[in-house]
């Protein structure tokens, strides 16, 4: 695994983007490693210029994705799941594993099977590519656009990078 602070390759600086190294996790497919994923990678999206509601979002899709893969494609066999994030003109984080899907159970249909739409829901265009050798989760976000809040009115905008001070 390679801390956030300490990889060997730089992200390019984008429109006010500090340089920040790429984030690579490999960790073992089980529950009690998602806390950990999830502290290193809110530490490195805090790296970024995306606004905070917007990370948020994107932690809470990763974390599906990283949840899906221990629950589903390795069912907790402890196998390596991959993050790999990168911050150029956009954040690219996927999350990869070689296990295989597993159907829903009947049982589980009326309480399962909302992670991928909720995965969609916080951010659009999520990439699922599975296969007989495993299954990657893509997620994408410009980072040439930025919420930001007006604190007389509580209101979101989304201003483009020109538009920025």
């Amino acid at each position: 695994m390679r801390h956030p602070d300490s990889g060997d390759r730089k992200a390019a600086s984008a429109g006010g983007q500090r340089s920040l190294e790429d984030l690579h996790i490999e960790f073992r497919a089980r529950s009690a490693e998602l806390q950990r994923v999830r502290a290193l990678l809110r530490s490195w999206l805090a790296g970024t210029s995306l606004g905070s509601d917007r990370a948020y979002d994107l932690l809470l899709a990763v974390n599906e994705a990283c949840s899906n893969s221990v629950e589903h494609g390795h069912r907790g066999d402890g196998r390596t799941v991959v993050l790999h994030a990168t911050a150029t003109h956009s954040i690219r984080i996927t999350v990869s594993d070689g296990g295989t899907w597993r159907a829903p159970r009947a049982d589980e249909e009326v309480d399962r099977g909302r992670g991928l739409p909720m995965m969609n829901a916080l951010m659009p265009g999520t990439r699922v590519v599975s296969g007989t050798d495993g299954t990657t989760v893509e997620f994408v976000v410009s980072l040439t656009a930025e919420s930001r809040s007006d604190p007389s009115t509580g209101q979101w905008s989304r201003r483009t990078s020109a538009e920025q001070p």
